[in-house]
């Protein structure tokens, strides 16, 4: 299985819940990878998949252009316009190759996005329309807090657009949030989209190992492809 993990927008906790996700997997007895497609802002390594792969146990993180972190790119923003300032374009079929390479040793990989799901990779590729020629399902990553009903409303409308794959939704709690803030918004999501999430991810979860409980449960829905109505 693989599972692309998106967000509502930049920062709002896609790394945490992928770093969550891949440990949760292997908790219940699955070989788990993780991938970052395109990474901007550090063009020696990978800042997200060090944070992922530091969670994991694993030392040292991958270097630019290895399977798990094709686009290390130095300027901190999107895709194609990071690209662009090292004169390079971002091959679709490099990604292509090798999440398929990194998936046919796994049981399961994790792959992260960059930013939201209408990111542009290059001038005309969107991050969705990759997702969707390979038939990934989505997780999607929201803030818990103020603000989050508008940009998920319009991701979950999007990706029913464009036909891709809702497998999840994840509430993240990016600072403290009032409880009563975070129950409404899951609930007035599901009101206006049929889809509720499938976990709530409190503050403090990436040092607080039992969040990873939680996160055991949200990946045996995921895959079992199936999003709770």
């Amino acid at each position: 299985m693989i599972l692309f993990i998106s967000g509502t927008d930049t920062g709002c906790g896609k790394t945490t819940f992928s770093a969550l996700l891949c440990r949760a997997f292997s908790a219940i007895g699955l070989k788990a990878g993780y991938q970052k497609w395109v990474s901007t802002g550090n063009k020696r390594v990978s800042d997200d998949a060090s944070l992922v792969f530091k969670q994991l146990g694993i030392a040292p993180a991958p270097r630019p252009g290895s399977l798990e972190t094709p686009y290390c790119l130095s300027l901190p923003a999107s895709p194609h316009l990071a690209a662009a300032r090292e004169g390079i374009t971002i091959d679709p079929a490099v990604l292509k190759n090798a999440t398929m390479a990194l998936h046919k040793d796994l049981d399961v990989l994790v792959v992260e996005g960059t930013g939201g799901l209408m990111v542009p990779i290059s001038e005309g590729l969107l991050i969705s329309q990759l997702v969707k020629e390979m038939e990934i399902p989505v997780v999607l990553v929201a803030r818990a807090g103020v603000g989050t009903i508008n940009h998920t409303l319009l991701s979950i409308r999007y990706m029913k657009e464009v036909g891709l794959e809702l497998s999840g939704l994840i509430l993240n709690e990016s600072g403290p949030t009032a409880p009563d803030i975070v129950s409404d918004n899951a609930r007035i999501i599901g009101v206006f989209t049929g889809v509720y999430p499938i976990l709530v991810l409190p503050y403090g979860a990436q040092v607080d190992n039992r969040a990873l409980d939680a996160v055991k449960e949200a990946a045996k829905i995921l895959l079992s492809q199936k999003v709770p109505r």
